[in-house]
């Protein structure tokens, strides 16, 4: 019976010096049974943040061949005219070399010359005119033909040469330069004669007063109309003095060059 007992008690024993045992080598059985270690730490820093998607960029866009042979290709609309021409963006120059020619109606008093009781209408003439042009104002010089036939009588054609000094001014311009309200003198001696045996050449003097405009079509180029009124006085020196004097309407047009 006690044989029995002594392996019951020794397991006794080993079960109440089990505790002992464990908290001696805590090293080795708080190892073995005790509770787990902690899980190690995780640093915030090393968790990756998660990736913010960018904007999309749209590639850029490759224009087809046929496209891009258009695009190469020269255009002649009417804005590229006006580009070449310089016809769109410009102001006149503001001075130069001046010069123009003009075709117009004037007096006639050499027809009176050729015969004194011919009508004094006004008669096809043109000339032409060199100068010096400021800004405003235009200093010239001209030289003008005049002639015509007349029917019957011992004189059948008459002409006559005028040299002119006159000036023209601008009395209002546009707001691009471009349109001009101007008006002219002139004043100059000429010489009057027909074609005839018995005809002689005579002492002209001639006068114009004209207001008209002037438009410039490019920086160096315009176009000029006038009508006023204008004269002229033939003296004959022959056999007794006489003065013959027309007063009509005289108008001419036509193109300046600023050089």
């Amino acid at each position: 019976m006690q044989s029995r007992r002594k392996p019951l008690l020794m397991g006794i024993c080993a079960l109440g010096l089990l505790p002992a045992v464990c908290a001696a080598a805590p090293g080795q059985g708080g190892a073995a049974m005790g509770t787990l270690p902690p899980p190690p730490a995780v640093s915030s820093s090393a968790v990756p943040s998660p990736a913010v998607p960018s904007p999309a960029v749209p590639s850029p866009a490759v224009p087809s061949p046929a496209v891009a042979v258009a695009a190469a290709e020269p255009r002649f609309d009417a804005a590229s005219i006006r580009r070449a021409l310089r016809l769109t963006e410009w102001a006149p120059v503001e001075g130069g070399f001046f010069i123009a020619a003009t075709l117009g109606l004037g007096p006639n008093a050499a027809a009176l010359f050729a015969d004194s009781n011919r009508d004094p209408t006004p008669v096809l003439r043109g000339g032409l005119l060199i100068g010096g042009q400021t800004s405003r104002y235009v200093l010239h010089v001209g030289l003008e033909y005049m002639g015509g036939d007349v029917l019957g009588g011992g004189v059948s054609h008459f002409g006559a040469v005028l040299f002119w000094l006159g000036t023209t001014g601008a009395l209002w311009r546009s707001s691009d330069g471009r349109a001009e309200l101007i008006a002219s003198a002139r004043l100059g001696p000429g010489v009057a004669f027909g074609f005839g045996s018995s005809s002689t050449p005579s002492l002209l003097i001639g006068y114009e007063l004209m207001p008209g405009l002037r438009y410039y079509l490019h920086p160096h180029v315009s176009l000029l109309a006038q009508a006023g009124l204008g004269g002229e006085y033939v003296v004959r020196t022959g056999s007794g003095s006489v003065a013959i004097g027309v007063h009509t309407l005289a108008a001419w047009i036509g193109p300046a060059l600023v050089l």
